[in-house]
Parts: C-alpha cells; sequence; structure tokens
C-alpha cells in the first residue's frame, strides 16, 4: 500500500497566527506611531496582560527609563529607512527588571507601516557582561599587579599597574614570557620549582626579586594560580602581584635602628664591666709602681699596664658615648662660634695638603647641644673625612637653619618636624659605596687599614647626635666625595620663627615641569607639591627616561628639577645636554652634596640653582617659581 502524500495545509494564516501565538519569544506589533497593536501569548504574560486593548497599549511603560531613549531613536530609524536592526534594551516586565534582545524590521500591508519586534530574553547574559566589566575595572584600576598568561607562559594580558612597576608597556609584554623581567638573583630551581606546582594545578606563592626596564631591581610578592577549562585543562595562568619594595626598605630600616639599638645595649653592659675590670687592673698597677724600686724593670713593666689602662678606659668612655649611657648637659649653643673656634686646633689635624673652608650662615640658630659632645662630633667627622683624602683635597664645613614640617617628611626618613640647625662636613675625596654606607655608624667597623683606627669615631658620631634627638644624613658615592649632615634640634627666638614664617609662603606656579629623581618617596613628595601649587609634572627616575621625555620636544617644559645622582649617570650630564639645546631653560638641581658646582664644573657653567637635601617642600615651588621668573623663556 502507497503512503498517502501530505495534505495541503488548507488554512496557511491560521497555521501562521497559531505559530506566532505559540511562539515562546515575545513578538509584538506596532503601528508607525509606536503603539502596540498585537502581541502573542509570552509578550502578553511579559506584560502582565491577558489581552491587548482595541486601541492597543502605549510601548514606553514597559520600557526601562536607560532604554527609553535609544528605543525611541531605533523605532524612528527602523521606519524611516526600512532597515533590520538589532539591539539589547532593559524592560520593565510583570517578571521584574529584564534585558532583551530585540529584532525589528518594518512591513508594508495594507498601504500601512507596521514594525514587527521579536524579542529574546538575555538578562543572565547582559548580568554576567556587567560582572565581567566590573571585573575587568577592578582589574585595571586595581593597585596590584594582574598578569594572565597562555599555557604555555606567554602574556595575554597585563594590567595599567605592571606598567607603572615594571615601566613596560602592555604592548611590550604582551606575547612575551614573563622571564624577561628575570633580575638574576634567584636560580633555576627555583623557578622550576615554581613551574612544577602551577602545572601540576597548585597555586604557587612566594617572593620575586625582578628588575624593572630601567634595570632597578624591585620585589614583589606573588601568587600565580592555574585556570581550568570545562575538561578539567589548564588553559591559562594567572598572577595577581604586589610591589613591595618599599615595604622591604622601611623593614630594612627598622630592623637596621633596631640592630642600632641592640649593639649599644650591648655595648654599654659590655663598657660598664670593662671599665670595673680596667679598675681593679689600674689599681694593682698603681700599687706595683709605688712599691717598686724607682727605675727597676718592674716599675717600668707597671707605668706600662697603667698606660694601656688608660688607653682602654678611653675606648670604654667612647663605647658609653655611643650607648647613650653617659648623661650630659645641654645649653644653647652658638654652632658658628664653635666651629670658628676648633678650625685653629682641626687645622693640624687634617695635614696642609688639604684645603680647609667654612661657610657658616650669618644667622645660625643657637642649639640645644653639650659643647663638648658637639666638640668631639665635629673632630670625628673632620678626621673621617681627612682619611677620605689620601692625595689631598678640599674639606668644608658649613652650617644652615632648617624647619621641618610633617609633609616634609618621606616615608621611612629620619627627618621630624621642628627647628633645627644643620652642621655639614663635606669632602671631594673617595667616597663610600653602598655597602659601606650600611655599616657606616656600627661600632668597631672600619674601612681603614689594621691598627689605623678603633672603628668607634662614627658609631660614637651616631650615639652622640640621636643622645642629641638629632640624626644624620650621609650623602656618598664612590669617587664623588662624602657630606655628612648633622641635625639638632634648634633654639630660635620666637622674632627669628616668624621671620622663616614668613617666607614660606608657597606660591602658584602654572608651568610644566619634568621632575628627575629616582628615588620613589621623594619623587612623589615633591610631585604632588609641585602639583597642588598648579604645576603639570612628568616624572622620571633615569637620565635615559628623562631624555627621552624631554628630547620629542625640548619646549614643552617650562622648568627641570633634577636630582644630582641618578642610577644611569648624574645629573651634570642631562643639565649639559639639554642646556645644548635649551640654553635658558630653567633647571634645578637637587643634591645632598653642599659643594656640588665645585665637584661638577658643568653645574657653574651652567649656573643652575641647588637646593640641598632634605629640604622643606614649599622651597621647592619658591625655587622653582624664581627661576621661571628669572628670565625669558
Amino acid at each position: 500500500m502507497k503512503a498517502s502524500a501530505r495534505q495541503p495545509v488548507k488554512d496557511r494564516e491560521g497555521l501562521w497566527a497559531a505559530i506566532l501565538e505559540r511562539a515562546l519569544d515575545p513578538i509584538v506589533l506596532l503601528d508607525a506611531s509606536g503603539t502596540v497593536r498585537m502581541a502573542n501569548l509570552a509578550a502578553l504574560r511579559l506584560a502582565g496582560l491577558t489581552e491587548l486593548p482595541p486601541d492597543g497599549v502605549a510601548l514606553d511603560p514597559f520600557i526601562h527609563p536607560d532604554s527609553r531613549e535609544r528605543v525611541r531613536r531605533d523605532i524612528e530609524h527602523v521606519l524611516a529607512t526600512g532597515e533590520d536592526l538589532k539591539g539589547e534594551h532593559r524592560l520593565l516586565t510583570s517578571q521584574g527588571d529584564l534585558w532583551m534582545e530585540a529584532l525589528a524590521c518594518r512591513l508594508e500591508f495594507d498601504g500601512e507601516t507596521w514594525l514587527l519586534v521579536t524579542c529574546r530574553d538575555v538578562t543572565e547574559r547582559q548580568l554576567a557582561m556587567q560582572e565581567g566589566a566590573r571585573l575587568m575595572r577592578a582589574i585595571e584600576q586595581s593597585a596590584e599587579i594582574t598578569m594572565i598568561t597562555d599555557a604555555d607562559g606567554a602574556i595575554e594580558y597585563v594590567n595599567p599597574a605592571f606598567e607603572r612597576v615594571t615601566g613596560y608597556s602592555r604592548a611590550e609584554a604582551l606575547g612575551r614570557n614573563p622571564r624577561f623581567l628575570k633580575s638574576g638573583r634567584h636560580d633555576e630551581p627555583f623557578y622550576r620549582k615554581m613551574w612544577q606546582a602551577i602545572s601540576s594545578g597548585k597555586v604557587w606563592m612566594g617572593h620575586f626579586f625582578n628588575r624593572r626596564k630601567d634595570g632597578e631591581i624591585y620585589e614583589e610578592d606573588a601568587s600565580i594560580s592555574p585556570v581550568f577549562d570545562a575538561t578539567g585543562r589548564i588553559v591559562n595562568y594567572v598572577a595577581v602581584k604586589r610591589d613591595v619594595t618599599h615595604e622591604r626598605q622601611l623593614e630594612a630600616q627598622l630592623q637596621d635602628a633596631q640592630r642600632m639599638e641592640s649593639i649599644g645595649r650591648l655595648a654599654s653592659g659590655v663598657a660598664h664591666e670593662f671599665k670595673n675590670s680596667l679598675q681593679v687592673i689600674r689599681g694593682f698597677a698603681d700599687l706595683l709602681i709605688e712599691e717598686a724600686p724607682a727605675g727597676s724593670r718592674l716599675r717600668a713593666d707597671a707605668e706600662e699596664i697603667r698606660l694601656a689602662t688608660d688607653q682602654a678606659s678611653g675606648i670604654a668612655r667612647q663605647l658609653l658615648m655611643f650607648a647613650r649611657s653617659d648623661a650630659a648637659v645641654y645649653h644653647p649653643l652658638d654652632m658658628n662660634a664653635l666651629i670658628g673656634a676648633q678650625r685653629d686646633l682641626l687645622r693640624p689635624l687634617i695635614g696642609e695638603d688639604i684645603v680647609l673652608r667654612l661657610d657658616l650662615a650669618a644667622d645660625a640658630w643657637p642649639a640645644c647641644a653639650n659643647e663638648g659632645q658637639i666638640k668631639q662630633v665635629l673632630t670625628n667627622l673632620v678626621l673621617n673625612a681627612r682619611d677620605a683624602l689620601p692625595r689631598g683635597g678640599h674639606l668644608t664645613i658649613s652650617t644652615a637653619n632648617i624647619v621641618f614640617a610633617a609633609e616634609d617628611i618621606p616615608p621611612g626618613s629620619d627627618l621630624r618636624e621642628g627647628a633645627f640647625v644643620c652642621m655639614a662636613v663635606a669632602d671631594d675625596g673617595i667616597g663610600l659605596s653602598k655597602e659601606v654606607r650600611a655599616h657606616l655608624f656600627e661600632p668597631f667597623y672600619t674601612t681603614k687599614a689594621l691598627a689605623r683606627g678603633s672603628g668607634l669615631g662614627l658609631s660614637v658620631t651616631y650615639g652622640i647626635v640621636r643622645q642629641h634627638g638629632g640624626w644624620i644624613n650621609v650623602y656618598s658615592e664612590v669617587d664623588c666625595g662624602s657630606v655628612f649632615k648633622v641635625y639638632l634640634p634648634a633654639l630660635p627666638t620666637e622674632e627669628q620663627l616668624a621671620c622663616w614664617r614668613a617666607a614660606q609662603k608657597t606660591p602658584t606656579v602654572r608651568a610644566r615641569v619634568l621632575l628627575v629623581e629616582d628615588e620613589d618617596s621623594l619623587r612623589a613628595l615633591a610631585g604632588r607639591t609641585m602639583r597642588q601649587s598648579g604645576c603639570d609634572v612628568e616624572e622620571a627616575a633615569t637620565m635615559e627616561e628623562a631624555w627621552r621625555l624631554s628630547c620629542r620636544d625640548m619646549d614643552r617644559f617650562d622648568a627641570v628639577v633634577v636630582d644630582l645622582i641618578l642610577p644611569d649617570g648624574n645629573g651634570a650630564e642631562l643639565v649639559e645636554r639639554m642646556r645644548g639645546y635649551r640654553p635658558k631653560l630653567p633647571i634645578l638641581v637637587t643634591t645632598g652634596y653642599t659643594d656640588a658646582e665645585s665637584r661638577y664644573p658643568a653645574l657653574r657653567s651652567a649656573q643652575c640653582r641647588m637646593l640641598f637635601k632634605p629640604y622643606p617642600v614649599w622651597t621647592l615651588v619658591q625655587a622653582l617659581a624664581e627661576e621661571i621668573g628669572c628670565g625669558p623663556q
């Protein structure tokens, strides 16, 4: 038997009407005015209606206010052009606030223009997209580095924090393996262990030493997690890293302070016990001297014992001074007068091949200090400078008044609020390496040849200054000499302080400034200060970076603020290059060297304004305003 042929549908229009009526997606028909004239069951349920009124319903009440204007524009566009249009809109429905993907097309029927709109619920997709967008904004604006790589380690994404910390742009990083950041501080087993952990599906947490684009080492705490697809296969790795360089520096400073405090307590205990033993030795030596015949061998030996005991007592006294165990009386002390009186006594100590110069502030405030101890501080620093000048050179002693406010103090600094007198001892000798500077004030630490020093001079100086409530700043580089700046609490009169405060008016400076400073905390402090005064500031941490910013258009900056000592050279070289292009470009050089112009002839010939570290932040803006206003640009 043959199968019977399918019978043709007699009422096609009725079938189509039934299909539209029962379609799961909402379907509506609008007239040219935007009124809903027809709607299927899905659309009616969405609107909370059982049937449409004879005159239809307005569309606006069902559109969320955020989408109404766009819906109106879309309707006008489709009716005017006849183009089909797809879009996602937010609706107010009986089921709540929903997102619908709508497809609209124009129909011409029986001489009238209609708009057919088919909708589909995409709320879940829209919410997921919004959540993804929020997550992306959070990652983009996070202070912590976020890096995503593929399963082989090639970088697919880095956020702006990566660019800020490493100095590499996103374009420079994409497609590369993170190994280009290696510092050389970790061995291969370190990386192999990390890779074994993450490739086996585990989360790895650890600490990196990495290298920025400018060559500087930075530290970061990192967490690296594998990302799995639906089958459980690793498809990506996500690294979240935090730059902890500054925190580690602060920790190191705290540890140094605690170590010095511990050494001080140890030195105090040792010195007291030592003095007791020396007292016994000295007493029996005195008895032997009294009883031994004059000119005898025994008497001569006993006198040698007493002499050695006296020398050892001197070392014990220095240890106690370092440990701040000896009480001292403080009075107002004229620092200029003290230095002037000591000049003739210091002259024979330093030798004829060293030129001694005094640069004393005429209005130096009195310090709250013990005269005898400050004389010892000055003598120790001068002797230290002499030893740094084995072939002769220049030694300068200077004084200056300075007041520090809370906003002048970078994080982790020894600086304190208040009025201080600064006594600086500068030499143009052999200088000190970073490693030597780290141990400079430790007792018995010395770089001198055996038997040339006890290693207590600078540690005693440190102890005395701290006992006075002051601190010491050291500026030194190998072959660049050294500057030791001692800050002692000052006792200015109310009138002197009033004059000082009157000069602290921070001007408004509308200028484009290039700031070149390698220390992050100082660069942040100076940049913030200048911006608050009205400056537009661009920052650089190295000579290379500064030159790249300026050489594109030397006229784009109104002034330059540059540190003298930079990781890849010195500011004097940068000044010379910039002045070669713009001879009248205002340049302000910041430095800890009080005799910088004599060290760097380029600065003297360029006639740059010098600002000596540490400085109150208002002086930076004031000096900048004066330099910008001192001549044509």
